[in-house]
């Protein structure tokens, strides 16, 4: 339509153009004749009803809600705003048509969502909400029409909700979550968006729309995981374990205070960084087998590794690990309590060296020899590992005894000993297997090999028993081998062959 213009005293209110073109906003002077517009436009004149309803907010500056059919019979809808001073008013007006059928699109699917949706107007009060309300909080629609929502949330979350008109003003979408009171008396958690509906011109709340879904579940659970995760951190933080919590991928989450009296780092010296960094090499390999685990398995046997202290040594730890999951079952984290054992990993290996070991010569005894023998045996039957067997034997030992004493005896088996421990490689193996006799595994080594150790041996061993005081009887030594290949049948045909070579020596060397 052709509308009228005039100038009226003051500046009219100004915004922007409404984004939905079935909006109008009208400036009317205190005459009624019109002043600004923006949106389409009106069919003159106003009803007479309408135009009252006008004169009336103009004259007690109240504000009022206006409905009418035009000519045509469109039917608008909408409110009148005073003007300061009696200067006129504002009548902000709905395409009404437009409206109902926005609403009837927008009920239709709203009772297909399973979320909430729900409409207020700026004073909180309920206009419309979905029937989705009655399956999460037990309500019917017609319960909460008509109802300001403020009086179904929690009293304890009303805080949360007071400062939402004026930041709803301001435009944009608000996230919230509050409690709502179910009609059992019950409360639901309830997490929300919300959009503010504002009259252009004058940036007033028209409406607020609400799209609400139920968390009460997701948010049990994390309160249970927070309860759980508390109950862990007070548990690590009096206990004199060192409790951790690791990602799927052995990164420090949490490192319980104990860690700086057990080995010296600080709580916040680990978070972030790897477990591997701080395991002892030749412990790694059995931990990442026990790692690799734990995506399978809730509860991982207990494994013993060495940890290094900050000053640079190392700890043995035994540790216990529990696999935390997803409720999809994917793995969420690693909970590891590990208890310091160095005391106890070094009595045990001192029991086990005792196990394993000849009191007085600190050289394997028969029975580790024998498990070492026949290990060795099983490598060369599997993988062609060429080994040699060497049995020794001192001649004169017998007259050593019998004319200075058992006491001079040892003394002469302890130089033996260390003459034969100071010939050998580090990946050899010596063992005095009893009485005067011992034995010698030379690993990856041949008869050219095993030819040359031999003689080196027989002189150490004569050297050093001349060197004991007291002791004026030649000591020599005879020494029989046994090539350990493919060939060798098992550990006691190795020990025969190596004795009858042994027996040969000894009948040579003896007189006619």
């Amino acid at each position: 339509m052709a509308t009228e213009r005039c100038v009226v005293s003051g500046d009219p209110p100004t915004g922007p153009h409404p984004a939905d073109g079935d909006v109008a906003v009208v400036v009317l002077d205190h005459r009624l004749s019109i002043a600004e517009a923006t949106g389409p436009d009106l069919e003159p004149p106003f009803p007479r009803d309408i135009r009252e309803q006008l004169e009336a907010v103009v004259g007690d500056g109240v504000r009022r809600t206006v409905a009418w059919t035009g000519a045509a019979g469109q039917r608008y809808a909408g409110e009148v705003l005073p003007l300061p001073g009696g200067a006129g008013c504002v009548l902000v007006v709905r395409d009404a048509s437009a409206a109902q059928e926005r609403e009837r699109r927008r009920r239709q699917l709203a009772a297909s969502l399973t979320e909430i949706v729900a409409v207020l107007r700026p004073d909180g009060v309920c206009t419309w909400v979905s029937s989705s309300i009655e399956r999460v909080l037990g309500w019917t629609a017609a319960d909460l029409v008509g109802e300001r929502i403020d009086r179904f949330v929690h009293p304890q979350d009303a805080a949360r909700i007071v400062g939402l008109p004026a930041a709803l003003r301001s435009g944009g979408e608000h996230e919230v979550t509050v409690r709502l009171r179910a009609r059992d008396g019950e409360y639901r958690w309830v997490e929300g968006s919300l959009r503010a509906t504002l009259v252009p011109a004058a940036g007033e709340l028209v409406e607020v729309v609400c799209v609400g879904r139920d968390v009460t579940q997701r948010r049990l659970a994390e309160e249970m995981l927070r309860a759980r995760e508390a109950d862990l951190r007070e548990l690590a933080e009096n206990t004199a374990d060192f409790v951790s919590r690791l990602s799927p991928d052995a990164i420090y989450r949490y490192a319980s205070p104990s860690v700086h009296r057990l080995l010296g780092w600080q709580p916040s010296d680990l978070v972030g960084r790897s477990a591997y960094e701080f395991i002892h090499p030749d412990d790694a390999d059995a931990v990442r087998r026990a790692h690799s685990d734990v995506f399978e398995d809730e509860v991982l046997p207990t494994v013993s590794c060495r940890l290094r202290a900050s000053d640079g040594t190392y700890r043995w730890m035994q540790s216990t690990a529990v696999a935390v999951r997803t409720d999809e079952g994917l793995l969420r984290e690693i909970q590891v309590a590990s208890r310091d054992v160095t005391e106890q990993m070094a009595l045990q290996q001192r029991l086990q060296h005792l196990a394993d070991h000849d009191p007085l010569t600190n050289l394997a005894n028969r029975r580790r020899f024998e498990r070492v023998l026949e290990g060795q045996v099983g490598r060369a039957q599997r993988y062609g590992e060429v080994a040699v067997l060497l049995l020794v034997d001192l001649d004169g030992f017998k007259q050593v005894n019998d004319r200075f004493g058992h006491l001079a005896g040892d003394r002469v088996l302890q130089a033996a000993a260390d003459a034969i421990r100071s010939r050998l490689r580090s990946s050899d193996e010596a063992a005095r297997l009893g009485g005067d006799e011992f034995a010698v595994m030379l690993m990856h080594a041949g008869a050219e090999v095993a030819a040359r150790v031999k003689l080196d041996l027989v002189r150490a061993i004569e050297g050093a028993a001349r060197r004991v005081d007291s002791v004026r009887t030649p000591i020599s030594a005879s020494i029989g081998v046994a090539l350990i290949d493919t060939h060798t049948v098992d550990r006691d045909a190795a020990l025969r062959d190596a004795d009858a070579d042994l027996y040969r020596q000894k009948t040579e060397r003896s007189p006619a």
